[in-house]
Order: C-alpha cells, then sequence, then structure tokens
C-alpha cells in the first residue's frame, strides 16, 4: 500500500498516518501536493482541483483518496468481527472521524473564526465544549479502550492549536476532560509509533534535495571496478551539504566485547537490523568490522538526510552505546574517511577489515 500525501502539514495526512500507526499498517509514502487518483487509479477531473490524501492499494486494486475513507478502510481491513456491538464501534469512530472533520476542521476554516478562547461562543468553540463535555462521563470517546477517535480527535486538537485557532491556555485551564484524553493519548505507544513516523518523514521529505541517494545507490552497486576512481567522483559532484550530512561511527564497546570477529560481526548486524525501514530511504553506510587478533571494532560512516540525525538513529535501542561524529566534506581528511570507508577492501589506515556490510 503507498499513501499519497498532500504535505506533512496536512491534517488529513497525519490522521491517515495516524490510522495506519494504530492498526499497525506497514505502507509507502509518498507526496503528491495538488493530485486526489479517482477510484480507477488515474487522474481526472478532480484531479487538480480536490488535493486530499489519497491511498494506492496493492495487487492493483486502484486508488481512492479522502482521510476519513482511507481511515475506515484500514480499520475495516484488520477489525473485520460482524457482532453487532463490533459493527456499532466502528460506525461510531467514522461518526467520531467525520465530527472532526466538519465541525472542527473545515469550521476552523471560516474567516470569522477566530482563536477559541474563553467565553467565546463560536460554532468552533461550541463543538470543542461539547467534546469535553462527552468526556465528563467517558473516558474514551467510543467504548473502553482507546480507539482511532481519540488519537485522530488529540491531533486534531494539535491542528487547532498549531493554527491559532484554539488557545492552549483554555485548553489547559478549562477543558480538563479533553486535555485528559490528549495526555493519554500521548502517552500511548500508537502515539509514540505516529509521533516517531511523522518525525522521520518530515527529515526525508522537508528538505527537497537534487542529490537522489536511490542514484548514488545504484551508482555504488553497479560498479565492477575502482569504486575510489569511478564512483567516489559522482558522488562528490552531486553531493548537497545543505540537505545531507557524513558522519563517522563508532561502537564503545566494553572490555570484555569485541573479541571474537564472529561475534563482532553477529553484534553489526543486529544493530543493523533493529533500525525502522523507513531509514533506508534517507541513508547509506558502509559499516565495517575493523581489527585481528582477538581485538576488533565496529566503525563505519554514514550518509544521511538532515542537518541532524534523525529519530530514526537517535531512538534507535542501541544509540547511546554508539558515538555519531559529523564528518566535514570541505575538510581533507574527512573526506578521506569517507573515501576510505565507502572504497577500501581490505584495510583502513594499516587496520585490517574483518568483516564489512553495506546499507543501502
Amino acid at each position: 500500500m503507498k499513501i499519497i500525501g498532500v504535505d506533512l502539514t496536512d491534517l488529513g495526512t497525519k490522521n491517515v498516518l495516524a490510522a495506519a500507526a494504530f492498526y499497525n499498517v506497514s505502507y509507502d509514502f509518498t507526496l503528491a501536493k495538488g493530485g486526489c487518483c479517482s477510484s480507477e487509479g488515474k487522474k481526472d477531473e478532480f484531479s487538480d482541483v480536490k488535493p486530499s490524501v489519497s491511498v494506492e492499494l496493492s495487487g492493483g486494486l486502484g486508488s481512492f483518496c479522502g482521510s476519513i475513507s482511507i481511515s475506515r478502510h484500514l480499520m475495516e481491513e484488520h477489525k473485520k468481527g460482524s457482532a453487532p456491538e463490533e459493527l456499532f464501534a466502528r460506525s461510531d469512530i467514522t461518526s467520531w472521524m467525520e465530527f472532526f472533520y466538519e465541525r472542527l476542521d473545515v469550521g476552523s476554516r471560516c474567516q470569522a473564526v477566530t482563536k477559541v478562547v474563553h467565553g467565546d461562543h463560536s460554532e468552533l468553540a461550541k463543538c470543542i465544549r461539547a467534546i469535553d463535555a462527552f468526556l465528563l462521563t467517558h473516558t474514551f470517546l467510543v467504548g473502553e479502550a482507546l480507539s482511532l477517535a481519540d488519537v485522530v480527535c488529540a491531533i486534531t486538537v494539535d491542528h487547532l492549536i498549531s493554527i491559532s485557532k484554539l488557545d492552549t491556555e483554555y485548553l489547559a485551564s478549562r477543558l480538563l476532560n479533553l486535555s485528559r484524553l490528549i495526555r493519554t493519548v500521548k502517552e500511548s505507544d500508537v502515539y509514540a509509533a505516529y509521533h516517531k513516523k511523522l518525525a522521520t518523514l518530515n527529515s526525508g521529505v522537508a528538505n527537497e534535495s537534487g542529490f537522489v541517494i536511490d542514484t548514488w545507490k545504484k551508482t555504488y552497486s553497479n560498479c565492477k571496478g575502482d569504486l575510489e576512481k569511478e564512483v567516489m567522483p559522482w558522488l562528490w559532484d552531486n553531493f548537497d551539504s545543505d540537505n545531507w550530512n557524513f558522519y563517522f561511527m563508532k561502537y564503545n564497546k566494553l572490555d570484555d566485547e569485541c573479541k571474537s570477529e564472529i561475534t563482532t560481526s553477529n553484534m553489526l548486524s543486529g544493530f543493523l537490523q533493529r533500525f525502522e525501514p523507513d531509514f533506508r530511504r534517507i541513508s547509506f553506510g558502509v559499516i565495517n568490522v575493523m581489527g585481528s587478533d582477538n581485538s576488533y571494532d565496529i566503525m563505519g560512516v554514514w550518509l544521511i538526510k538532515g542537518k541532524d540525525l534523525p529519530p530514526s538513529v537517535t531512538e534507535h535501542p542501541s544509540f547511546e552505546f554508539h558515538t555519531f561524529s559529523k564528518l566535514d566534506v570541505t575538510n581533507e581528511n574527512d573526506r578521506k574517511i569517507i573515501t576510505d570507508y565507502f572504497c577500501a577492501e581490505d584495510s583502513i589506515g594499516g587496520v585490517l577489515i574483518a568483516d564489512a556490510k553495506v546499507w543501502k
């Protein structure tokens, strides 16, 4: 499945990403601002006038658009119970999502609507207070457990705050029940997964770059000769230092670690396997097991999109045991480190390469 977002600040796009996180759905993601696919997966009369998040289904089934439709599809696909109470719960969740869209999202776009504060009697304010009043006697919006309705509610409220349509002090001091629900949502594993995914996508697409990582990976992989002579010139000619960075990484081993080549190689493999799959979209690396005679180190060079390390790296379970040092491509010594790790086959600086892993 591929999700085609309007942009990463678009509420509908964020709600679909939240639905995918809630139901643990794997997907590819791309931006196609201004494009709305028809149900047949083709551009039609609405493509240029109805921008909306859309989805392309696997197996050639087609495409359709709209955050509520997509969220409902994911819900039906992953919650297939047919008991009356289960059907009601899914319909109730959909009803809440429609309410958030029609009364909060669309309602906030009215030019007459200003920021909702204490004492405001606008329709938007009434709707927000109605949700708060409902939550006075309900822990969650639907049933007795966290549902997609709760998550979409929290994201929608955050959106209203971000566009200056809801006062944060009013929310915290007066809308106590709604504030409590939002805290509950943000403390959940589902929200953590959604937030991490959104941050990763932002780091990958926020700054469009002329440097295409997939082209570099193909250039590197297809080289049958001398990497330094045939591949590195392409990298230096096309590298975008405004949106990409190189890092030297070293594992901070304990005194009794990395004594065996096989064990150290397995440690490196395990480290790489624990990266989120999406990290490949914004990274390339050559990580080596260096050393010999029962003394080994894990060291390598990463090429990563973004001005700083993305959450995919900083939230890795073993991040704290590794040191990442940014390299300066204008510095001759740093440039040599990059070339050595990307190109050397036998040794670097007189230290043997016992094993090498190419992350691409």
